[in-house]
């Protein structure tokens, strides 16, 4: 949190935990939550175009198309 604000974030403590690569602009998902287990869940589309041309809602060897739980 911000040294002079609790209700801010201090941007400076910004962590990148997760990157997902996106092949394309649109079918992007984008809900985040923590569920009542403590994880965080990430919501991430098939990664765009029309009928899902690299079969990635399918694939579970990728992240794309699913929610995502982090500890």
């Amino acid at each position: 949190m911000s040294a002079d604000n609790p209700d801010r974030a201090d941007m400076k403590s910004e962590r990148v935990v997760l990157e997902v690569p996106q092949p394309f602009e649109n079918h992007k998902a984008g809900q985040v939550s923590f569920g009542p287990d403590g994880f965080l869940y990430i919501g991430l589309g098939d990664g765009g175009r029309g009928n899902d041309p690299f079969n990635n809602a399918q694939n579970t060897a990728v992240l794309l198309a699913r929610f995502c739980a982090l500890m």
